[in-house]
């Protein structure tokens, strides 16, 4: 099975620089999202090919990660 790679930009870095994390699966993408992520989106991508999109939600404490796309 093929590895999955998380992207996003660092809140706060406005040079639009892309963090990536290789990941094994969702769950573990959700997780590295989570810690490293404090708003936002993120992306998965499966070699070349986006999968999701990943969007975290919601306000005061009560935040969600909403994932779109064929990896949910």
């Amino acid at each position: 099975m093929q590895r999955l790679r998380l992207e996003f930009v660092l809140a706060g870095d406005h040079s639009g620089r892309r963090q990536c994390f290789d990941v094994p699966d969702v769950t573990t993408a959700l997780v590295v999202a989570d810690i490293n992520q404090a708003q936002g989106v993120a992306e998965l991508h499966r070699g070349a090919q986006r999968v999701a999109r990943l969007e975290r939600r919601g306000s005061n404490g009560r935040t969600y990660w909403h994932v779109d796309g064929e990896a949910a």
